[in-house]
């Protein structure tokens, strides 16, 4: 199942269409930890999803009221994401259509430490260690813990260096910090260091398990929470709230398109979630097949002629419940007769979905694996083929071409063997790709597969 924010709100906002010398949008809000504590250091990122959209990319750091703001530089499509040190970070895609002042608060979940359950094998405790400007940052050079008690690890590093930069790897997903330092500091790779001041020609780090650290408990009862469980959300202020209504009564526009994660936020908070995991799915299942019915009457009673990014938008909207039905009913979490997704999914509207969305649109980067939906649905027809090869040749994100060209490529290979076809694409991928991920996955297909 997928969790905030892996499955990445998209927010859009269908306003009038903007002129070149438009002066910028204005995002501003706060940014706060769901335990209620004040985040240590935080800062936003504006990133553009392609270069031939956008002038370049924002970051501001949280002030210490908790605020931001940030200029956003003109009209298009671009990846907000919001990062805080010990706490999970939050991605929110956003379609900015004119000049406007949007106002949002964030709230991140802070990061899962580890509980110390396995803290009495020595084995385990030796990944965990202590990287940073002592030892150029390399994990394997990096300092390891040694077991105070069944809870407490202790590291200590020994530096000429008047002030130490760290971070520890084994605690959590990815390199996190720990609370007391001197200050934080954002690095290039977008993850956190500490900053602490060496005296005596060391330092010394503690780390006790339950005891001082953040205590994230799962919502559902009988599982345990797992590091990539992330309760963080997003919300309008009632101001931007009201604008959104506002455009929503004057016009048909979609001013919020949900890739829905357990419920729309506006429905459920987490702390009301008392359900087992086949209830929620069994409730998400029943959201999905309302919200994909409404909107499949809706596209199939359009009249006149419509704003292009609003026809996407309604078509993209419907291609990510349809992802969502299709992903519970292959989760097996369900087994009751009407969880059939072909019930419910109208392959008339997915069709036509390849109409309206061209196969190099920028959407197709808000959500990197929703252009697969087609063959997943509708099989590897040769419309469905003929628009994931144009996607190939001429969508700009690197990302986006090599997932469904490694599908097109395994896909092939698993119908026809050696085929012409197969062939193709698997000198595409080796050409495009190099030694890349997507050409060493490839080859390792092969391999196991000969």
């Amino acid at each position: 199942m997928r969790t905030i924010p892996s499955l990445l709100f998209l927010f859009l906002f269908f306003l009038a269409p903007a002129a070149y010398s438009q002066p910028k949008a204005i995002l501003s809000g706060t940014v706060k930890s769901l335990d209620g504590n004040k985040l240590p250091q935080a800062h936003v990122i504006l990133k553009p999803y392609s270069d031939n959209l956008f002038y370049h990319s924002e970051i501001v750091e949280v002030r210490a009221d908790n605020s931001f703001q940030i200029s956003i530089p003109r009209s298009g499509i671009y990846r907000l994401t919001v990062i805080g040190a010990m706490h999970k970070s939050m991605n929110i895609p956003i379609w900015i259509r004119k000049p406007d002042s949007l106002e949002v608060d964030i709230t991140l979940d802070p990061k899962n430490l580890d509980d110390g359950e396995y803290f009495n094998s020595n084995e385990y405790i030796s990944w965990i260690r202590v990287t940073g400007n002592f030892n150029g940052y390399n994990y394997d050079r990096g300092v390891r813990f040694e077991r105070v008690s069944p809870k407490i690890l202790r590291a200590t590093i020994t530096t000429s260096l008047d002030t130490l930069h760290y971070q520890v790897t084994g605690l959590t997903s990815g390199t996190t910090v720990l609370p007391g330092a001197e200050d934080y500091r954002l690095r290039d790779s977008r993850n956190y260091e500490a900053v602490v001041p060496v005296k005596n020609d060391k330092v010394v780090l503690t780390y006790k398990a339950d005891s001082t650290y953040f205590d994230n408990k799962n919502p559902f009862k009988g599982y345990r929470t797992t590091w990539d469980f992330n309760q963080s959300y997003f919300q309008f202020s009632e101001k931007t709230e009201q604008q959104i209504h506002k455009n929503l009564d004057s016009g048909n526009y979609f001013s919020r398109l949900f890739n829905y994660a357990i419920f729309d936020s506006d429905s459920l908070t987490m702390d009301k979630f008392e359900y087992s995991m086949k209830q929620i799915n069994r409730d998400r299942w029943n959201l999905y097949i309302e919200e994909s019915g409404t909107l499949e009457t809706r596209l199939n009673n359009l009249s006149g002629t419509l704003d292009d990014d609003l026809l996407q938008s309604m078509y993209y909207k419907y291609l990510l419940l349809c992802e969502d039905i299709l992903d519970i009913h292959n989760s097996g979490l369900l087994t009751e007769i009407d969880t059939e997704p072909n019930q419910y999914i109208n392959s008339d509207i997915l069709r036509a979905s390849m109409d309206a969305i061209p196969p190099e649109s920028p959407l197709w980067s808000l959500h990197k694996e929703l252009i697969l939906t087609f063959p997943g649905a509708l099989g590897y027809s040769t419309r469905v083929s003929n628009y994931l090869e144009e996607a190939v040749m001429k969508h700009p994100d690197n990302d986006v071409t090599g997932r469904v060209l490694y599908r097109l490529f395994t896909h092939s290979y698993d119908s026809s063997g050696r085929s012409e076809r197969t062939k193709k694409y698997y000198r595409l991928i080796l050409d495009a790709f190099g030694d890349n991920y997507y050409a060493r996955k490839a080859r390792d297909y092969v391999q196991e597969n000969n």
